[in-house]
């Protein structure tokens, strides 16, 4: 898990510099005042969901295996990175290098977050 909160942090801050990245403030003048602001709230509040997702994966990783809430955690993480790829392929395909090796981490990612689910009926004694 410290592996996929360290990609979770660096997808997170990847975020926060969209701004940089993208060139926003002038790629984003072309649309309404309200679509800009919905993006870059939307976005800002993408960057908290997923840092949070690395700060839970460093600090509380037992947790996800231990707790009924980590495993409902576990999930739900495994969930929003399978959507991901979902999203990425019917918005920007599978053509380019960018989109493969995005679709890669988030597979990835996914696989790790769902370990806790099969672990926990292993050992679920109820």
């Amino acid at each position: 898990f410290i592996i996929a909160g360290i990609l979770n942090l660096l997808f997170g801050l990847f975020h926060l510099f969209f701004w940089k990245f993208f060139d926003w403030p002038d790629s984003l003048i072309a649309i309404s005042h309200d679509n800009r602001a919905i993006l870059q709230v939307a976005n800002i509040q993408l960057a908290f969901l997923i840092l949070f997702f690395g700060y839970v994966s460093i600090i509380h990783y037992r947790d996800l295996f231990a707790q009924k809430i980590g495993i409902i955690l576990s999930t739900f993480i495994a969930s929003f990175y399978l959507v991901r790829i979902v999203n990425e392929v019917i918005f920007w395909g599978v053509s380019s290098w960018e989109s493969t090796i995005t679709i890669a981490v988030c597979a990835y990612l996914s696989a790790i977050y769902v370990l806790p689910i099969f672990y926990s009926h292993k050992t679920d004694k109820s």
